[in-house]
């Protein structure tokens, strides 16, 4: 599973013109739950960090993580033990951080319009 999963079936229903905004708007918080609960899901990172090992040993490739220098004055430091451990916090976690917080931004945006088309 991976969090496009989860996201592309919310994409393809929403499209319907037959989809009332009450659906929608009860579908896109569902959808935040759940990316929510892969955030926190240990075994699923593990288990996309493989996914991501895997494909880049067929072209190759090794996991690699920089390294560690005394001061980095041009971005922050990341504190990892391991490759996996880089792997999740610099692109897995700030990815499903990204996709839950536009989610929730464009939850508000809608909530807001759909309260000012209320109330006309």
């Amino acid at each position: 599973m991976n969090c496009m999963s989860v996201i592309k079936p919310l994409s393809n229903k929403l499209q319907y013109r037959t989809n009332d905004v009450v659906y929608a708007y009860s579908k896109i918080k569902d959808v935040i739950e759940e990316l929510k609960l892969i955030r926190a899901n240990e075994e699923l990172l593990h288990l996309w960090y493989e996914q991501a090992k895997s494909q880049a040993g067929s072209i190759g490739a090794e996991p690699q993580v920089p390294r560690i220098v005394g001061g980095q004055l041009g971005r922050d430091t990341v504190q990892y033990s391991s490759a996996e451990d880089y792997f999740r916090r610099t692109i897995a976690l700030p990815l499903l951080d990204n996709l839950i917080v536009e989610m929730q931004e464009r939850l508000f945006k809608f909530k807001y319009e759909f309260r000012n088309i209320i109330l006309k």
